[in-house]
């Protein structure tokens, strides 16, 4: 059993390592490789040679490979990566532990967590991942774990913790939601936002500088 938790340990650094370098030859990429373009229809896989997949993309990261800086994936995205899902159950139990006792506020994407002023990749349709790290989402978001990501519409359903920058829709987190800028409805133990026009339910609901528990409300 340690063997085994010494290799995944290895591996998610090897695999976050990895990916940390696609975004980083992703944004250093000549601007004149801006324009280009190439398209993959029915299945492809992740990391993508890509701009747009059109169909079904499956792979260990849903992210683009250099020179391209961007990519769309319109219908299905599975993230077949386990390892990402693992790690981030220690951050989750360091966020839970502390979320009872404070109203966290900040800029949850630029300020604490990635650094990024938006995500590689956008979904149009359903995101199924451990923990969604990189896609931005319209429809239907999935994360198994958690998911982290810069914007979603439509809804986002994690098992443990849910983390936007902006959303229109419905956030449901099974311990803790957290959003800078949100419209709909949060759903989760503890739910915290900075700026949100919607309805929260749960355990403790923090709104800006208002926290109430149960239910809070702001129109």
């Amino acid at each position: 059993m340690g063997d085994m938790i010494k290799y995944l340990i290895i591996l998610s650094l090897i695999m976050y390592c990895y990916t940390d370098c696609l975004y980083a030859q992703s944004s250093s990429a000549k601007e004149d490789s801006s324009h280009l373009k190439k398209v993959r229809y029915v299945i492809w896989y992740t990391p993508a040679l890509s701009t747009d997949i059109n169909g079904l993309a499956i792979g260990i990261a849903p992210v683009p490979h250099a020179p391209y800086k961007h990519l769309t994936v319109r219908g299905v995205n599975i993230d077949v990566n386990p390892f990402f899902g693992a790690m981030s159950l220690i951050w989750v139990g360091a966020e839970s532990i502390v979320a009872p006792f404070v109203s966290d506020t900040t800029d949850v994407w630029n300020d604490k967590y990635m650094g990024k002023e938006e995500s590689l990749t956008t979904v149009h349709g359903v995101n199924l991942s451990p923990t969604n790290l990189w896609a931005d989402v319209n429809g239907l978001d999935l994360g198994i774990v958690v998911r982290l990501s810069y914007q979603f519409n439509g809804i986002a359903i994690s098992g443990l913790m849910s983390v936007t920058n902006r959303f229109n829709g419905i956030q449901i987190g099974g311990l803790r939601n957290k959003t800078t800028n949100g419209r709909g409805v949060m759903l989760g133990l503890f739910n915290n936002a900075k700026n949100f026009k919607g309805i929260q339910i749960g355990l403790l609901n923090s709104i800006g500088n208002l926290t109430l528990p149960f239910l809070n409300v702001k129109l």
